[in-house]
């Protein structure tokens, strides 16, 4: 059984450096169907580093931290994880950026004042509907 579908919901991580973004999307996914838990980090750092304790089927990846960049730790977790839903997510809308991300592995990339769009991928990640 995919891990998307387990009956308690997806595990959804968020890794970003601002604390107060961080938790603005964590109550938007936190309210959405078909979630169960949603799982903070402040850093790509940190994301790698507790991704077994963390367990997410589902990472919502900020593009610029401090430290390494969102797009270097896309890049990692896809090659660990290469069946990982990860949703590229950025404050600016940049070709560039959006390029970066799905060549690291994103399935997706939402600009943070689309927060429509970011529920709506996590919805049908959930459901097993398209993810891009």
């Amino acid at each position: 059984m995919p891990r998307s579908r387990r009956s308690e919901g997806l595990r959804v991580l968020v890794v970003d450096d601002h604390g107060p973004m961080r938790q603005v999307a964590r109550r938007i996914i936190a309210g959405l169907p078909y979630v169960g838990t949603v799982v903070e980090s402040g850093s790509g750092e940190d994301a790698l580093d507790r991704f077994d304790e963390l367990r997410p089927d589902v990472v919502v990846m900020d593009a610029a931290m401090g430290g390494m960049s969102g797009i270097d730790a896309t890049a990692q977790l896809h090659a660990s994880h290469p069946g990982l839903p990860i949703i590229g997510w950025t404050a600016v809308d940049d070709y560039t950026v959006h390029r970066e991300f799905r060549e690291a592995g994103a399935i997706a990339v939402v600009t943070k004042d689309n927060l429509a769009q970011l529920r709506s991928l996590i919805t049908r990640i959930a459901t097993g509907g398209s993810r891009s």
